[in-house]
């Protein structure tokens, strides 16, 4: 996973309507979720799910800002980076994040 996302380069990241609403709902940095997809040095977890398409992937990842802070986001891996929703959870690693396999 860490592999795929580093080659890709910052015009490669594309947010859908839906992810830029939620972004500004949740009070998410998107330059700063762009700089972690492209470096992913703070991927605590990630978990593949079923994508639409044959030569698609589809990620839910979980990125530790803090102790108390975790940034999600739905993405999509094609010859791009589709951000499609992001989620932030100010809480210590909840459950669910601790469900997915570890990196």
């Amino acid at each position: 996973m860490i592999e795929k996302l580093k080659r890709y380069k910052r015009e490669d990241i594309i947010f859908t309507h839906h992810a830029l609403w939620r972004s500004v709902e949740r009070y998410v940095d998107l330059v700063e979720l762009k700089r972690d997809l492209l470096d992913p040095k703070e991927l605590y977890a990630a978990h593949r799910l079923p994508a639409k398409r044959e030569n698609e992937e589809k990620f839910k990842c979980f990125f530790k800002k803090s102790n108390r802070t975790t940034v999600g986001a739905v993405i999509v891996i094609n010859k791009e980076i589709l951000v499609i929703t992001v989620t932030k959870k100010r809480r210590k690693l909840n459950r669910t994040v601790r469900v997915y396999a570890k990196l």
